[in-house]
C-alpha cells in the first residue's frame, strides 16, 4: 500500500500532464491528497 508521501509534487504534476489538466502550485498539495485517497 504506498503511503501518502510517495506520491510527490512531481508525481502530481506528471498526472496532470498526462490527462492535459493546467493545475497552479497552490493547488498541487490539494491534488495530491486527493490523488492519494483514491490509492487506498
Amino acid at each position: 500500500m504506498p503511503k501518502q508521501k510517495d506520491l510527490t509534487k512531481e508525481d502530481v504534476l506528471h498526472i496532470a500532464k498526462l490527462a492535459n489538466l493546467s493545475i497552479s502550485k497552490d493547488n498541487i498539495e490539494m491534488y495530491r491528497k486527493q490523488l492519494f485517497s483514491h490509492m487506498e
